[in-house]
């Protein structure tokens, strides 16, 4: 079985159809598979909600029938985990539940989707903020759905008071230690590559196969400054259509995916092919 009787809210398992078609894509893929271990499995572990995701998410008829379905922004996953978490519903995680996603090629298109999901935040946090105000530091949920709404602003944030610190170091009005900070970045760019690199093959992909999302990882992430600064200074974003162009059959990524799967297992010494 794929969901949890008991839970009228499942988040599935994103998956990629077309990882490795460009470094866009590959990025976009690796930043979901993240998102499956570190944003949705490791809550269920520690028995917390999980976050619901755009593509594969499931809602109960009965709810639907109860409550409606009341939503008043472009990113309607992220405001329904808000809901969730103010009004006490529990999101689990339908690991076996699988979505093949297509993932944008260009750079241009993910930009835009980017954009839509930083608007959304923001319009959620402007929605919502008293809700979750009032017991942020007394449930657990509504503190994570308070940091994932926040995330453009401290992004924002951090990002000019780097700024600041840079232009204070130039102008002599601190001291900076270039050496110890450049070290610091290189360190921090090799321990995303091993988390990348780690996650991709609990994925059960080929990590050779999508070196461009591991190298390239950081510029996406970074990459959202400029998205988020644009977010802020929009009154209204108008939801716009992604090109979706990349024709796979169900059939070829589900034989893919388990080909990685008995290929993983055989490696284990659990299973004997004759």
């Amino acid at each position: 079985m794929y969901w949890a009787v008991d839970i009228e809210w499942h988040s599935g398992y994103r998956d990629s159809k077309n990882p490795t078609d460009t470094w866009i894509s590959n990025t976009h893929s690796l930043y979901y598979w993240l998102q499956n271990f570190f944003f949705n499995k490791a809550r269920m572990n520690l028995g917390k909600s999980c976050f619901l995701n755009g593509t594969g998410m499931m809602i109960s008829r009965e709810f639907i029938e109860q409550n409606g379905y009341n939503v008043k922004t472009i990113t309607e996953d992220i405001e329904l985990t808000v809901q969730c978490a103010i009004n006490k519903e529990r999101i689990a995680f339908a690991e076996e539940a699988i979505t093949y996603d297509e993932q944008p090629l260009r750079f241009g298109e993910s930009y835009k989707q980017r954009k839509r999901w930083s608007k959304g935040m923001l319009d959620c946090l402007k929605i919502y903020k008293k809700d979750l105000k009032s017991g942020i530091f007394r449930r657990f949920e509504l503190l994570d759905a308070s940091i994932l709404i926040l995330s453009p602003i401290m992004q924002i944030v951090g990002t000019l008071f780097y700024i600041t610190y840079i232009i204070l170091g130039i102008c002599e009005k601190i001291n900076i230690n270039y050496s110890s900070k450049l070290v610091f970045i290189l360190v921090s760019y090799l321990m995303m590559i091993m988390v990348s690199s780690a996650v991709t093959k609990l994925a059960n992909k080929k990590v050779k196969e999508n070196l461009k999302g591991i190298i390239f990882l950081p510029l996406f992430i970074f990459s959202w400054i400029p998205i988020n600064f644009e977010a802020v200074m929009k009154k209204q974003l108008n939801w716009e259509s992604i090109e979706h162009s990349r024709i796979i059959s169900i059939e070829t990524a589900m034989e893919k995916r388990e080909l990685r799967t008995l290929r993983k297992t055989t490696n284990k010494g659990l299973l004997k092919i004759s």
